[in-house]
């Protein structure tokens, strides 16, 4: 299409009438495009299917029993905040201490308890206890640290380099499609009114 573009810009009579090669070319140019943009979605997907398959698994088998676990025990009398980190390093032990320390420092009191769920196997929750916040549990997803080494092996062989904004960028992304993910299970479990979310602000509890 461009060579009889440029054909009639100059012109040069073309010996066939382009109408037609111009006209199917026109198509098939919409189709490649279409299929492209498929092909990329599809890529997408593919790309943080691993974070919904960290939600799915995290909600069956941890949250879900677990709230199921705190009704029983509570009734409606109860809330579980999820730590929603900003970026994954916020989910190694350090800075889940540092984390606990802000709590403490702000007259909360933080114990670990250990639940044996029916379903999926017994796991440690922490409780936060301060005023007002009876039957507060709080927890800290760290099963997303299972893509940091997936990012790792990505990054440094698409770009032959360690590059730690590119690092960053794509745990982020992973993130975000995780809590994405686990949002839409509560939601569509009706066990949402039971949850809060947090991040580095703790806010709330804070």
């Amino acid at each position: 299409m461009l060579v009889v573009g440029v054909l009639w810009g100059v012109d040069i009579k073309i010996p066939f009438d382009p109408g037609p090669i111009t006209y199917l070319l026109g198509v098939v140019s919409s189709i490649v495009t279409i299929v492209v943009k498929m092909y990329n979605d599809r890529l997408d997907e593919e790309e943080y299917s691993i974070s919904y398959a960290l939600a799915d698994g995290y909600f069956n088998n941890f949250i879900e029993p677990l709230v199921t676990n705190l009704i029983d025990e509570h009734g409606d009398n109860f809330r579980l905040i999820i730590y929603i980190p900003g970026k994954l390093e916020e989910l190694g032990r350090r800075a889940i201490e540092r984390t606990l320390s802000r709590l403490r420092s702000a007259d909360y009191s933080t114990d670990v308890v250990n639940l044996e769920l029916e379903e999926g196997r017994a796991r440690d929750v922490l409780t936060v206890i301060g005023s007002g916040a009876d039957n507060c549990y709080f927890d800290f997803p760290n099963t997303l640290l299972t893509v940091k080494n997936l990012i790792d092996y990505k990054v440094s062989s698409e770009k032959n380099r360690l590059n730690e904004a590119e690092k960053k960028e794509r745990a982020s992304l992973y993130i975000a499609k995780f809590s994405e993910r686990l949002k839409q299970k509560l939601k569509e479990s009706g066990l949402d009114r039971h949850i809060e979310y947090t991040d580095q602000t703790l806010r709330p509890p804070l």
